[in-house]
């Protein structure tokens, strides 16, 4: 991969699509309590994504960057919205991942 196709990956329109509408799928199939488990939410991206399940460390990292991109999201007041902006950036992050880009 070269630099211009991993910026693309990061900051294409069609990129920014793609993850916004993976996540409002994901999160219509998901409990909206801010308290519930997310491991079938990050699973159901993983498999989307990259046809497996999510490791236990790859649940752990997703949960920490949901958390702390909610952190940075604070400021948007409609909590749907940002729940959505979220996990889009969730999606975002994993579609621009080596796992997605390269085909084996």
């Amino acid at each position: 991969i070269v630099p211009s196709q991993a910026l693309f990956m990061m900051n294409s329109p069609m990129v920014f699509d793609s993850a916004k509408s993976l996540a409002a799928t994901v999160l219509s199939q998901t409990s909206s309590d801010p308290s519930a488990d997310l491991s079938p939410a990050i699973h159901a991206v993983f498999e989307r994504l990259f046809a497996r399940r999510a490791e236990p460390l790859e649940i752990e990292r997703s949960m920490k960057f949901l958390q702390e991109t909610d952190q940075l999201l604070v400021s948007v007041p409609d909590a749907t919205e940002r729940r959505l902006q979220v996990w889009s950036a969730l999606c975002r992050s994993l579609m621009a991942s080596n796992e997605f880009v390269y085909v084996d």
